[in-house]
């Protein structure tokens, strides 16, 4: 059986949470391949990192090929698989305020991760942007269509646990 994909996801201090999300002035790049071990928590925490998604390549494509490779056909489990990690790490019926940023290298992850109300967060160039979202989420900031359609994704979080625990 071939996986899907993978996800990493990061529970962060706040001084993780602050690198990420402020300007770096000319300290160079940030991202989570540069963090210090105090940025990165083994506790309870109320900010993740999406740090990778990725979706499998075809078995018959090489990694010498100058083209971006095919992927699986995954029938949605991809989407899915990050659902499930970020279930693992965050129980949203407990009402606190959760901070899920995210560092998206594809194009076609960043624009998924927008369409489900990510804000960007504009860094200099050497850092790329990073996405913001923030839960409970601010009724201000969403109309009421797309804060359902979040609500309904967040509360299938707990069932995904249930339904494929991870073993």
């Amino acid at each position: 059986m071939q996986p899907v994909g993978l996800t990493i996801i990061l529970p962060l201090t706040e001084e993780g949470g602050q690198y990420l999300t402020t300007n770096p002035g000319t300290s160079g790049k940030r991202n989570a391949s540069r963090m210090l071990p105090s940025m990165i928590t083994r506790g309870s925490t109320s900010c993740l990192l999406l740090d990778t998604w990725i979706i499998a390549p075809k078995p018959d494509q090489t990694l010498a090929s100058n083209r971006k490779p095919a992927r699986i056909e995954h029938h949605g489990f991809g989407k899915l698989m990050v659902l499930r990690h970020l279930a693992e790490l965050w129980d949203p019926t407990v009402l606190q305020e959760m901070i899920i940023l995210a560092e998206p290298d594809n194009p076609q992850i960043e624009r998924i991760i927008q369409q489900l109300g990510f804000r960007r967060i504009k860094r200099p160039g050497v850092c790329g942007d990073i996405f913001e979202l923030t839960y409970p989420l601010n009724r201000y900031r969403y109309p009421s269509d797309q804060r359902q359609q979040i609500d309904q994704i967040v509360s299938r979080l707990r069932d995904l646990k249930q339904k494929w625990p991870i073993t």
